[in-house]
């Protein structure tokens, strides 16, 4: 999973996020918007993490 995976599942939401790579260890940093209620960044952290499935799921077929 690299980077650009990350923000292509992201697109889908209203979430923002920084990436960053240390000792080879991604770490994604999510930006929740201050006027979102908790119901709203939890959907959206859902639809984040569905749309990372869907990628890795679609990596792994074309391997």
């Amino acid at each position: 999973m690299s980077g650009e995976d990350i923000f292509k599942a992201l697109s889908h939401t209203k979430l923002k996020a920084t990436v960053g790579l240390a000792n080879d260890k991604m770490t994604v940093k999510l930006i929740i918007q201050p006027n979102m209620k908790e119901a709203d960044w939890l959907q959206q952290l859902v639809d984040f993490t569905v749309g990372l499935k869907d990628i890795v799921l679609t990596d792994s077929k074309n391997e």
